[in-house]
């Protein structure tokens, strides 16, 4: 009977262990949402350049994930026919970018009652869960971005673009609490997923 109780308990130990496992401090959904809407805004550029030595000024270029749109740029030059120089001095043209957003929205609908704190007397509070009728929550990844060209020897106006957007969407869904899907637009080859409880 002993024996019994120890396989018990050992199993119950063993049941119980968890191993830390260290996390980033942003998702990999995040950083999908906003290279995604970068490349789709960076898309709908297009260069005059074929032949031309460009150097690519992002000094005004902020928001999430500047290095990763400022790449993709270059390669859209590349693919337009620059040449691309690390040095303005070497540069026919230099290619000025700036950005009016680079972030995520958040979008929240809910029928239902939200999540709240239940103080509780002596002990602190409880995390009251929510209670999901219906829970809509899209997260969507905004990109827009202008790019302007000046002549690097003169610094006369060469043109510009009007500016560019590019979104990407995750879309949460829940219906009668225990019932959950997921639609996304930057995963390709991805079918919605549906999960149960959370």
């Amino acid at each position: 009977m002993r024996l019994w109780v120890v396989l018990v308990l050992a199993v119950a130990v063993a049941g119980c262990t968890t191993q830390r496992r260290t996390e980033p401090q942003r998702s990999a959904t995040e950083e999908m949402l906003i290279s995604s809407a970068a490349d789709r805004a960076v898309g709908e550029l297009r260069f005059d350049v074929k032949g031309k030595k460009v150097f690519v000024d992002a000094t005004n270029y902020k928001g999430l994930d500047r290095e990763y749109t400022v790449a993709a740029v270059h390669e859209r030059l590349l693919r337009d026919g620059a040449m691309l120089v690390g040095d303005r001095k070497n540069a026919d043209a230099v290619v000025e970018m700036r950005n009016g957003a680079q972030s995520i929205d958040q979008r929240n609908f809910l029928i239902g009652i939200p999540s709240f704190d239940l103080p509780i007397p002596l002990a602190g509070a409880f995390k009251f869960p929510e209670i999901a009728l219906y829970r809509r929550a899209v997260d969507i990844g905004v990109s827009k971005l202008t790019v302007a060209g000046f002549d690097a020897k003169t610094g006369a106006y060469l043109g510009s673009s009007e500016p560019v957007y590019g979104f990407a969407h995750d879309k949460n869904y829940r219906v009668m609490i225990f019932f959950g899907w997921n639609r996304q637009d930057f995963r390709p080859n991805q079918e919605p997923t549906s999960a149960g409880a959370p």
